[in-house]
């Protein structure tokens, strides 16, 4: 099976599960990072458009779903024993949470004094700092 193949087959079940799905987006296919070590190849399948929140669905999970799905229908259809997953990225929201870590830690550097919970034998501490008009909370390991 050519990479060609795969990536144009990716495509093609992606647009059939969004025309049945009742939306539109510009899709662009590609192969992401491969896991050499245990044999993965992912296919990066991005999509950008309007009304595509419904797909992402609550902190993700309908993505992760769709990646799941995706995946499943383009092992199937290729009839191929290559260990290929599917990751979507829609309107950069991957690359937008990502960055929420480091948002956090900036927030905690700017804000001044801390309220730490916890007696520091646990796996982690709440960490309360003012942050403007409101507090924002964090665990040790985002700002030391």
């Amino acid at each position: 099976m050519s990479d060609g193949d795969i990536l144009s087959t990716a495509r093609q079940l992606t647009e059939e599960l969004l025309t049945q799905l009742g939306l539109d987006a510009d899709i662009a296919v590609d192969f992401s990072d491969s896991d050499t070590e245990r044999g993965i190849r992912y296919v990066g399948v991005k999509l950008e458009g309007d009304n595509l929140n419904e797909l992402i669905g609550h902190h993700g999970r309908n993505l992760e779903s769709l990646q799941i799905i995706l995946g499943m229908m383009l092992v199937k259809k290729l009839d191929t024993e290559e260990n290929l997953r599917v990751l979507v990225e829609i309107n950069d929201y991957r690359e937008s949470r990502e960055k929420i870590p480091a948002l956090l830690c900036t927030a905690c550097s700017r804000s001044g004094p801390r309220e730490r919970s916890g007696d520091g034998t646990a796996a982690y501490e709440t960490i309360r700092t003012p942050c403007g008009s409101h507090g924002v909370e964090t665990r040790t390991g985002y700002c030391q």
